[in-house]
């Protein structure tokens, strides 16, 4: 997923503490899947699943001073995501079929933990790189397997995907 994100947020703690909300765009993205086995028993050899999703955050961090210029920093994550899907494709036997019967959208409880370094560019500006992990919570979808595998039409309803991610990120911090 490739995101862009804005956030504000208040220094405590001798500037080693942060509480901070945060809005992030992932834009429109496809999570993929390999061969898998449906619930009825069919088995699948991928699927792809268009959404866009942007997500609202609250994130503590604390930095870990290494040097006077470089620092470890821990983060914790709550939030709201909110996903829309629309439409799907699904391979059967080597036959891909589409479908869109309306768009769906979906707000969760979302979740984050993450730790990375930092490196002091001067007194009011930080440069982070982060590894976390995401947990957006689920997307749903409004199916209905419409194929060319024969004249058979599968009543998906609405099926659900589990939406996480482990994310690299970099961040630039300004300190007002």
């Amino acid at each position: 997923l490739d995101s862009a994100g804005v956030a504000f947020g208040y220094l405590f703690n001798e500037q080693k503490t942060a509480l901070s909300i945060a809005y992030e765009n992932f834009g429109s993205s496809t999570w993929e899947s390999g061969q898998y086995t449906a619930t009825d028993g069919r088995v699948f050899d991928n699927s792809e699943y268009p959404m866009n999703m942007h997500t609202y955050m609250f994130e503590l961090t604390h930095i870990y001073p290494v040097t006077e210029n470089r620092f470890l920093i821990a983060l914790a994550g709550i939030g709201q995501a909110n996903i829309k899907t629309s439409g799907y494709a699904k391979t059967l036997n080597g036959a891909r079929g589409a479908g869109n019967l309306h768009d769906r959208r979906v707000e969760n409880f979302s979740k984050r933990l993450g730790a990375g370094m930092g490196f002091k560019l001067s007194s009011t500006v930080q440069l982070i790189g982060v590894l976390q992990y995401s947990d957006y919570g689920q997307s749903e979808t409004v199916g209905h397997f419409a194929g060319n595998n024969g004249s058979r039409d599968y009543d998906m309803g609405i099926f659900t995907t589990d939406v996480n991610a482990i994310e690299a990120s970099i961040r630039l911090r300004y300190h007002f």
